[in-house]
């Protein structure tokens, strides 16, 4: 250990592939085995008579990360679709991007980007409503929501969604801030 801030020598190292629909609950589950595994083999080259070669740790490249907000989780969707896809994953399970629809929160937990299909209508308009999701548009291509959660309510499809009885989900509504 060194007197810094996640500094000091590294001692094993492992790695995966992260995957088109991982989340960082996927990732962070898979990055935890892989950790304790790496613990118990270094903790077991140490007992022995071969212990690991300790390797210093680059300072090139190294930044320091920032507590991430609940505001850095609100939907842009201006934004390609890719990047929506992107953001959606990277905060599930904490702290869930979001997005605004009629004046109320709606948190938004799984779909797909589909980069090929361009929309006329404007970023953040719900385009239509087929085959289990919502298909809003981006800056570029639409998002197709899957999973999403109104306020003080539970996590649900789309479709069991359409058939609240108070549903503000039908095309034509704008996801986001209200326009000025």
């Amino acid at each position: 250990m060194d007197a810094g801030l996640d500094t000091g020598d590294v001692l094993a190292r492992r790695s995966c592939r992260i995957a088109p629909q991982d989340t960082a609950g996927s990732l962070h589950d898979r990055l935890a085995t892989l950790g304790s595994q790496a613990l118990l083999e270094v903790l077991d080259q140490l007992e022995s008579d071969t212990p690991p070669r300790p390797e210093p740790q680059p300072a090139e490249g190294a930044s320091y990360a920032a507590k991430i907000s609940k505001q850095e989780a609100a939907i842009d969707w201006t934004c390609a679709s890719e990047w929506v896809d992107r953001l959606v994953r990277a905060f599930n399970p904490t702290p869930v991007a979001f997005t605004e629809l009629e004046g109320q929160r709606v948190r938004i937990w799984k779909g797909h980007p589909e980069p090929q299909v361009a929309a006329t209508e404007p970023p953040g308009t719900l385009l239509r409503i087929a085959a289990g999701s919502a298909r809003v548009a981006c800056g570029s291509g639409t998002f197709a929501i899957e999973q999403l959660q109104f306020a003080g309510g539970k996590t649900m499809g789309v479709e069991a969604a359409c058939n609240a009885a108070s549903t503000p989900l039908r095309p034509g509504v704008r996801f986001g801030k209200p326009l000025q």
